[in-house]
């Protein structure tokens, strides 16, 4: 079990642990006006989960929080996880589905005010050999760039935002394909240590034309110790901090 401030999950049966990219991308997009978030590829629900803390603390509407997967037994844990995450006077719904972003498009009653994902993103390296892991990181097969994208903007709102974190090097590919359906509101630069190239990148986008944010994260300093900036942008989160 991962053990956050305010709530703790469950993550051994799920396609990928619990990790920094995923508290990052929940720690970063913006919850103004939110009130229908989908989580796609979800897992056991970290960043699902991270989004509905954040909006313990902040929403004034009932806000529905939904998470997909095509893994059956990440659900499975994404369900488990809903009924020990806190509760509060806050209206906070959770729904947890196993299908498929492209299936989902298909049949789903809602607009989204938010669309986040941390998705498969390696396309040319080795591959694993566990079937699950293969389906949680290489996106060939399972969910190429171009079909999250038609997906998502069939369901997002006409004001909606949606938000991914990728690596860098899957910046620009990702972009190729998201520029005939999204305009780039904002990208978030990451690195790892000062002096080196940014390895992850949060974009976010918009149907409609909006005021362009860019900025950059360092998540440890020269001594390997963790940032102030990253510990203020994920303080709700960890324990340490």
């Amino acid at each position: 079990m991962f053990r956050f401030k305010d709530f703790s999950l469950f993550h051994e049966r799920s396609t990928l642990k619990i990790g920094t990219d995923s508290v990052l991308l929940a720690a970063a997009v913006p919850l103004n006006h939110v009130s229908h978030v989908l989580d796609v590829g979800c897992g056991c629900g970290v960043i699902t989960f991270c989004i509905a803390n954040r909006l313990q603390k902040s929403a004034s509407q009932e806000v529905t929080l939904t998470g997909i997967d095509i893994d059956a037994d990440s659900v499975t844990e994404a369900v488990q996880n809903s009924t020990i995450f806190p509760k509060t006077q806050k209206e906070i719904k959770f729904d947890f589905q196993h299908i498929s972003i492209q299936e989902y498009a298909q049949i789903a009653q809602n607009r989204f005010d938010l669309v986040v994902s941390n998705p498969p993103f390696f396309s040319h390296s080795l591959k694993p050999e566990e079937e699950n892991r293969l389906k949680s990181k290489h996106r060939d097969e399972v969910l190429p760039f171009e079909s999250l994208i038609q997906a998502t903007e069939k369901i997002l709102s006409p004001d909606g935002r949606f938000y991914v974190i990728l690596p860098f090097s899957e910046l620009a590919d990702f972009e190729i394909n998201a520029k005939y359906f999204f305009h780039i509101c904002e990208r978030m630069l990451i690195q790892s240590v000062p002096h080196k190239l940014p390895n992850r990148v949060i974009l976010g986008m918009s149907k409609l034309p909006v005021i362009y944010k860019e900025s950059s994260l360092t998540i440890r300093d020269e001594n390997h110790s963790f940032t102030e900036e990253y510990k203020q942008l994920t303080l709700n989160f960890y324990l340490d901090f």
